[in-house]
């Protein structure tokens, strides 16, 4: 069952969008749901991209908290999380490509809707500031190739259809 208050993705049918909701917890409300492929960069000066899968991300509040919250749809398990914290830099060098840090990796997400990835940047923002002094770069600096289309990659591996076609 979808709750109210919580801000599901379009990509999604609602009984895809229930079975997150299922998995946020009781005391969990998300702020902005996706499809992402999650990459990592594990040395700081790495210049590769390596993919850790593919995902719902979600902003996660439990009221206290802020996090980005990672899916995997068909384990129904969480891949990957992230407390925003206080001098967290959230970059979009590029509309469909968000980046951060975390204390041993630097964290990609390639967001395979645009609008939902600007949703998402933009409320990833809010919640950071005003308490947390955001260093934020719109970098238009080239990042390495991810390569292929999310969209292609999620239909072939959960078998997603656009649905607000």
């Amino acid at each position: 069952m979808l709750l109210k208050g919580h801000k599901w993705s379009a990509l999604l049918t609602k009984q895809e969008n229930s079975i997150i909701s299922s998995l946020l917890g009781d005391d969990c409300r998300t702020l902005s749901t996706t499809l992402v492929q999650i990459l990592v960069s594990m040395q700081p000066n790495d210049q590769h991209w390596h993919i850790q899968g593919i995902g719902i991300a979600c902003l996660v509040t439990d009221g206290n908290h802020n996090y980005i919250r990672v899916y995997d749809f068909v384990e129904k398990q969480q891949l990957f999380e992230h407390k925003l914290t206080e001098g967290m830099v959230y970059n979009r060098p590029l509309d469909l490509f968000h980046t951060f840090e975390t204390p041993d990796r630097l964290i990609g997400l390639n967001f395979a809707d645009k609008l939902e990835a600007i949703h998402f940047g933009d409320t990833v923002r809010t919640r950071l500031s005003p308490e947390v002094k955001l260093k934020s770069s719109q970098s238009t600096e080239s990042i390495n190739s991810i390569g292929g289309s999310l969209k292609r990659l999620a239909d072939k591996v959960y078998g997603f259809v656009d649905r607000r076609a």
